[in-house]
């Protein structure tokens, strides 16, 4: 994990200030190393962070035979890359020397060849342009900004914001979608109008020689083709199988390794593979959980929480190392918030700010890579939500009507309407005021214009995925893997990371992994009586009794809080919160963006305001 930058002039040549300028701003952590390297119009810049074997031998930026590469990249198929290289399989050349031996050889098409988490942009001085790709969730952050004298990327908004001339007005309707529902924006889009994402699976080309800035994507999951094998047990085996390498490609590092571990399915399964795989080389896996103190031992506190089955765990693979994360409130009564906004550089479409004492913990133990269970509940160990949608698939239509409906969480009739009528009911009853409690509760407080509210929602429902949503049971699946709160999270936890000196990674994010499980047969997702029935099957000699026969989740991964609570500093805090509300609304009402009686009701969003109050006149708005 590292971060990248770079800069393409259109007219004059790039300058060290303009790099230096990008590198200082983005320097707000200790790299391990730092570099640089411009020529005539182009600069591209590099804040290394050692993770793997590899990189410690690294150099960025890199050239060979014009061609010079930046990137924050850990390929997970590098015996493929090294074959394709015609190099020995277990060469040691740093992953983004891979990359620029493929794109040497494949020049655009070297991304069909590179699975793993990766952002990099190379310039190519032969054919004058510089090819930039993100991985295929997009677990690494690319920021961009273009306009008629210069192209910049940065792997935080920090490096591009203070660059002089570059355009800062906001993105309003970004902005009110926050106000909405936070997880309602485009993939693309940034609180800056003029400051873009590179979309998950896509590439972007910046030819100098016709000033064309072009955007493709490379990669899309298929949710037609199924596969087949003779009987159930190869199913489970071979899942298995996939399970194990997406874990087995993620434990390649130099440092401690770590895990989240929550005592559900997806965090247990990871620590059962996991642990057994760095056994064998004597390594051991940390576990770090947000759950109730040691100390607590008997009584409904211990029933209720998910300590016993991360006990389970831990014990079942015989875990030594097992921190619990038990967080006092902050000092400050917005310090988590503020830091949150800090790294997003303002508000943005995931907040994390429970998963802070895990990071600090991690970072503790010296951890540099932290395994996660995210996203396996919106793919590898879906609950079979809606699974009554294969049997429309196979045109059995009682047997969809009259499918339970434990989680029906939609009209069973919405599949058999059309998607131009459903998008018609949706723009209908914005325009009526037909609004869900967000957007009531939003108006309360915000003079949010009627052309932004009437927006509202639009974000999903152009999506092509929810087009297709209804389409068969595996589109379905496909909408809830590929939709824009997946990406925005661990994009964020990304970078997040970065202050906490981690690299977190995603097992069940894996695109060969999941692109497996859901070319399975539908029936093996949604059979028996407990959910996630294929999971179970293929992971249970990895996961403890207590955990493979358990069918809910209890608690929260909210850090518990010191019980004893000293009353006094209470009623200080509450105090300051209430002042610094007051500060707050009477800075937002005298720009006009809440309503008056907002002050009085105190309704306002605390995040929002906060850093409105503190950011608002400094910004354009057009």
């Amino acid at each position: 994990m590292s971060v990248i930058y770079g800069r393409l002039n259109l007219t004059t040549p790039v300058t060290i200030d303009e790099l230096s300028l990008m590198e200082n701003k983005l320097k707000h952590w200790t790299p391990d190393d730092a570099g640089k390297w411009m020529k005539e119009h182009v600069g591209l810049g590099s804040l290394m962070f050692y993770n793997t074997p590899e990189s410690l031998n690294e150099k960025l930026p890199l050239t060979k035979n014009g061609l010079t590469i930046t990137a924050d990249a850990r390929i997970d198929n590098r015996d493929e890359i090294c074959l394709l290289l015609n190099l020995e399989s277990d060469c040691a050349l740093p992953d983004s020397t891979l990359i620029l031996m493929l794109y040497e050889k494949y020049s655009n098409d070297c991304i069909k060849h590179i699975v793993g988490d990766f952002a990099f942009a190379i310039w190519d001085e032969k054919a004058e342009k510089l090819f930039c790709a993100r991985d295929h969730i997009g677990i690494k952050p690319f920021f961009y900004y273009s306009d008629k004298s210069f192209f910049a990327f940065a792997s935080e908004l920090k490096g591009l914001l203070h660059i002089p001339g570059l355009n800062r007005a906001l993105n309003m309707q970004f902005l009110y979608n926050s106000m909405f529902r936070n997880s309602e924006q485009y993939d693309r889009n940034t609180l800056y109008k003029y400051i873009s994402r590179l979309e998950p699976a896509h590439t972007l080309t910046f030819d100098l020689k016709n000033n064309n800035l072009k955007t493709e994507r490379y990669w899309d999951m298929d949710a037609v083709t199924e596969i087949h094998f003779d009987n159930r047990d190869d199913y489970y085996e071979a899942f298995c199988k996939e399970f194990e390498r997406a874990v087995e490609c993620r434990l390649r590092t130099a440092y401690p390794i770590g895990i989240e571990l929550s005592g559900g399915m997806d965090s247990s399964g990871i620590a059962g593979v996991a642990s057994s795989l760095l056994k064998p080389e004597g390594r051991e896996l940390i576990a770090i959980s947000n759950t109730i103190p040691r100390h607590i031992t008997e009584g409904e506190e211990l029933e209720k929480s998910e300590r016993r089955f991360i006990d389970a765990v831990v014990n079942f693979n015989g875990i030594k190392r097992s921190v619990i994360t038990v967080s006092d409130q902050p000092a400050h009564p917005f310090e988590d918030i503020d830091f949150m906004l800090y790294v997003n550089d303002g508000p943005d479409t995931w907040q994390q700010q429970w998963q802070i004492p895990i990071r600090q913990a991690a970072q503790k133990e010296g951890i540099r890579t932290l395994l996660s269970g995210f996203p396996g509940d919106e793919m590898v160990t879906y609950r079979g939500k809606y699974y009554f949608l294969d049997f429309l698939d196979k045109k059995q239509y009682l047997k969809y009507l009259f499918a339970k409906r434990e989680f029906q969480g939609f009209r069973r009739l919405d599949p058999l309407i059309p998607y131009s009528i459903r998008y018609r009911l949706h723009t209908l009853k914005n325009s009526l005021g037909i609004y869900n409690k967000h957007v009531r509760n939003a108006r309360k407080i915000y003079n949010i214009p009627a052309e932004n509210i009437r927006a509202k929602g639009d974000v999903n429902w152009r999506s092509p995925l929810l087009k297709e949503q209804f389409k068969s049971y595996r589109h379905y699946q496909k909408w809830r893997f590929l939709r824009y709160h997946l990406p925005a999270r661990m994009e964020s936890e990304t970078r997040f990371g970065l202050y906490f000196g981690l690299e977190p990674r995603f097992p069940m994010a894996d695109i060969r992994l999941t692109q497996f499980y859901l070319s399975l047969p539908n029936y093996l997702k949604y059979e028996g009586d407990l959910h996630r029935t294929a999971y179970r099957k293929a992971l249970k000699d990895y996961l403890p009794q207590e955990v493979l026969e358990r069918d809910n989740k209890r608690g929260n991964m909210t850090p518990y809080r010191n019980p004893e609570k000293d009353e006094n500093i209470i009623k200080e805090k509450a105090a300051l919160t209430r002042q610094m509300q007051n500060e707050m609304y009477a800075a937002l009402e005298g720009i006009h963006l809440i309503k008056p009686q907002a002050i009085k009701n105190r309704q306002v969003s605390t995040p929002m305001a906060r850093w409105l109050q503190k950011n608002w006149k400094d910004q354009v708005i057009e």
